[in-house]
């Protein structure tokens, strides 16, 4: 129970620190364009610079202390936010914090996996995960009226209650080998993970689900500035996170085989995007989606190997790099399209992955 606790109290913290830097954007970069976008992208680049490498630590280190490290790199990053206003540390906040959820991710999707329930207890982590984004987002910009960084003050304070609970975890034993042995079997196990037959299906399914959901959420609010106000827009993409956390819950307590579960996520959100052309309201299909997707990846990946640290490392590694490259080449196509075009192209790549060799999870 302590260490489902651990996990639960460090994923909401982790990612509402994360998004509490949102609202404040325009303030932490002074004004500066492309100041707001570099510290905008620096913690998906910690991310996802250190998921891979942080996913073979946790089976060769332990999966509680990655988590360990994770949640004392959350608070270092939050203490930095707060105490500081100069660009290179808040950036080097941002990238630590990047850092932290590395660690925290491959980790504790390795240990939720080891449960009997563990569709429900993933189900539990995936809405506190939302709950988290959701809310970092909503309190740092309805507490900066009284205090620009009141939402950075709120949520490192509460990072430190997983921090003293992590603490408390046992220690695991470190697998010992010679350095050249374990670095030749660790990217060995790597290269065999990554092209294991039925597996680059899984990969690039997680790639187009959260890629493309990060796509449209990307350039939505310039396709619908003429149409609906920044308040009311805010509203409707909170409906994203809203819906991911209820099929979290509900998903994680049906008994339904990994691939169908997956398969319906992606195509819920593939119709959810096309939705969002007639209405923001799609959003909250595209939430239910990925809720329904990531527990249904995470579930049945995490069955397939003992090595569940590398393998949920590569799993987030994919998820992260779609994250960042979708939104990029979407930005770049605006030039030569319309947004209307580009969030249809997304859509039908949702539907293109949600017909995916994914056979693989049927048995897990």
């Amino acid at each position: 129970m302590l260490q489902r606790l651990s996990l639960y109290t460090l994923v909401f913290a982790i990612m509402a620190l994360s998004n509490a830097a949102i609202p404040i954007l325009p303030e932490l970069s002074r004004g500066e364009s492309i100041a707001a976008s570099l510290i905008f992208s620096a913690y998906f680049t910690g991310a996802l610079i250190a998921m891979l490498p942080s996913g073979i630590l946790a089976d060769r280190c332990g999966n509680n202390t990655l988590i360990r490290t994770a949640a004392v790199l959350t608070l270092t990053a939050g203490i930095i936010l707060t105490l500081s206003n100069n660009l290179w540390l808040i950036l080097l906040a941002r990238f630590t914090e990047g850092f932290g959820a590395a660690a925290f991710f491959p980790a504790a999707f390795a240990i939720l996996a080891e449960f009997e329930k563990k569709e429900q207890y993933i189900g539990e982590l995936n809405f506190l995960l939302n709950l988290g984004l959701g809310g970092g987002v909503f309190v740092a910009g309805i507490s900066a009226e009284t205090s620009i960084k009141n939402g950075i003050v709120i949520f490192t304070a509460i990072s430190i209650i997983p921090l003293l609970l992590t603490w408390k975890l046992p220690e695991e034993r470190e697998k010992r080998d010679s350095a050249e042995k374990r670095s030749r079997g660790e990217v060995r196990r790597t290269i065999e993970l990554l092209t294991r037959p039925g597996l680059p299906s899984v990969w690039i399914a997680a790639f187009i689900l959260f890629g493309a959901t990060g796509a449209i959420i990307s350039i939505y609010p310039e396709y619908a500035a003429e149409e609906i106000g920044k308040n009311e827009l805010g509203i409707y993409l909170s409906t994203l996170y809203i819906g991911a956390m209820i099929t979290s819950i509900i998903g994680g307590h049906l008994k339904i085989e990994h691939e169908r579960v997956t398969r319906r996520g992606i195509l819920i959100a593939g119709i959810g995007a096309l939705t969002t052309i007639l209405h923001p309201i799609g959003f909250a299909l595209i939430g239910a989606g990925t809720g329904l997707g990531l527990l249904g990846l995470v579930s049945g990946v995490a069955n397939l190997t003992t090595e569940r640290g590398t393998t949920m490392g590569i799993f987030n590694t994919c998820t992260y790099t779609g994250l960042a490259a979708l939104p990029i080449l979407s930005g770049i196509a605006l030039s030569i399209t319309s947004e209307e075009s580009i969030i249809i192209a997304n859509g039908i790549l949702l539907f293109t992955a949600a017909t995916l060799p994914l056979k693989i999870l049927k048995g897990a």
